[in-house]
C-alpha cells in the first residue's frame, strides 16, 4: 500500500505480511560477505601480483633449460605432464571435498536457523520519511534512517546494512512494483546509497 503525496516528504510504503524464507537469508549472508570480500580483494591485490610473478620466475630456469639443452626438452615436458595431472588430480579432489563441506556447512546452518527460531513469527514493515516501524504481532519497533549506511538490491530482496555487522532483509515478494519503485526512491533519498547486484 501507498499512501502518495505530490513528493516523497510526505509518502508512506506498507508492506504485506511476510516472514523471510531460510534461503533468503542465505543470500543475505553471501551479498553481506561479498561485499567484504571485495574489500579484502583490494587489499590482497598486491600479495597476488608479487606471488603471480615469483611464479613466472620460478618458471623461468625450466625455459632456459630447455632453450640451452635441446635434448633435454622431452624430458622437461615430461616432468612439466607429470606435475600437471598430479595437480589436476589434487584440484579435482579438492573441488569434491568443497562441495561436499559446503552442503554440509548449508545442512548446519538450517538446523542452527530452525534452533535458534523455531517460530519467527510474520511482520509488517511501513516506511514513512521518519524512518521504518516493523510490527511482529502486537510488538512494532520504529528505526531511524540514521542506523543505515547502504543498501544491496538484488532480484529478490533489499538489504538494509546497518553499522556494524547487522543487516534487515525485505523481501521483494512483499511488495508490489510501484512500492519497489518508490522505494529505490526513498533509499537514494533517505540512506543516499543503493548498490545493485545481481
Amino acid at each position: 500500500m501507498i499512501n502518495n503525496s505530490d513528493d516523497l516528504g510526505c509518502m508512506e510504503v506498507k508492506t504485506k505480511e511476510f516472514k523471510p524464507f531460510f534461503s533468503e537469508l542465505i543470500l543475505a549472508a553471501r551479498l553481506y560477505k561479498k561485499g567484504k570480500d571485495e574489500n579484502k580483494w583490494k587489499e590482497w591485490k598486491p600479495f597476488v601480483f608479487v606471488s603471480s610473478l615469483l611464479l613466472l620466475l620460478a618458471g623461468l630456469p625450466l625455459i632456459l633449460i630447455a632453450i640451452l639443452f635441446p635434448d633435454q626438452r622431452l624430458e622437461i615436458v615430461r616432468v612439466l605432464f607429470g606435475l600437471s595431472k598430479i595437480f589436476l588430480g589434487l584440484l579435482l579432489f579438492g573441488g569434491g571435498l568443497g562441495v561436499l563441506g559446503g552442503m554440509f556447512v548449508g545442512l548446519i546452518r538450517w538446523v542452527i536457523f530452525k534452533v535458534k527460531y523455531p517460530d519467527v513469527s510474520n511482520q509488517i514493515a511501513t516506511f514513512t520519511p521518519d524512518g521504518i516501524e516493523v510490527t511482529q504481532g502486537q510488538r512494532t519497533v520504529k528505526i531511524e534512517w540514521s542506523s543505515y549506511q547502504s543498501v544491496i538490491e538484488h532480484g529478490r530482496i533489499f538489504l538494509l546494512l546497518k553499522k556494524g555487522k547487522h543487516f534487515d532483509i525485505l523481501p521483494k515478494r512483499a511488495l508490489d512494483l510501484e512500492q519497489i519503485q518508490t522505494l529505490k526512491e526513498m533509499f537514494n533519498e533517505k540512506i543516499g546509497k543503493v548498490i545493485v547486484k545481481n
